[in-house]
């Protein structure tokens, strides 16, 4: 039995032996070699539509008004400036304006605050960079539910009669009301 048990680990170990020293053949031939189907996936880029709640001034009640858009955002362009850019853009009611003529250079979102940095002219009055300035303000408050909001013309806080007004809340939108009680 022992010369059983050796001859059959002597065999196992010679065959092991010369499987490991047998030459491995290599098919070096294209033409056998299965053809890989490559297949290219462009990706496009698709849009999300949001449907933001925006704010106009209306000149007759000297209030905001509301006025639901439909924005059309890239899945990599920044939701927030798109919704201002949109308020921006202006009202599709006749009636209802934007307090002044303004373009977004940039905005930042903070804990809590938006920063909104525009470029205007210097002949708007401080009355219509107020409106707009409200106008921005409770659209971005009511749509990312932050709590306060500063807007900047050409680097500068917003001021009225070179006094700077400070971050603005979600207010009544009584506008016209608002900036007369800032006056004084």
């Amino acid at each position: 039995m022992k010369r059983v048990i050796k001859l059959t680990a002597l065999i196992t170990a010679i065959m092991t032996l010369a499987c490991g020293c047998m030459a491995l053949y290599e098919n070096n031939d294209i033409g056998d070699i299965p053809p890989i189907n490559v297949e290219q996936e462009v990706y496009a880029e698709k849009n999300r539509i949001i449907d933001p709640t925006l704010y106009f001034y209306n000149p007759d009640t000297g209030e905001l008004a509301t006025e639901v858009h439909n924005v059309s955002v890239s899945l990599r362009g920044n939701v927030i400036e798109s919704v201002i850019e949109e308020v921006l853009k202006g009202s599709r009611v006749t009636k209802l304006v934007n307090g002044a003529s303004a373009i977004l250079s940039d905005a930042e979102v903070l804990d809590g605050l938006v920063n909104v940095y525009l470029r205007c002219n210097s002949t708007v009055t401080d009355k219509e960079r107020y409106i707009l300035a409200c106008q921005i303000a409770v659209t971005v408050i009511d749509y990312l539910g932050v709590e306060f909001v500063c807007v900047f013309y050409n680097v500068k806080f917003l001021s009225i009669d070179g006094y700077p007004v400070g971050a603005l809340k979600k207010s009544d939108g009584r506008t016209n009301k608002n900036y007369e009680d800032i006056l004084m």
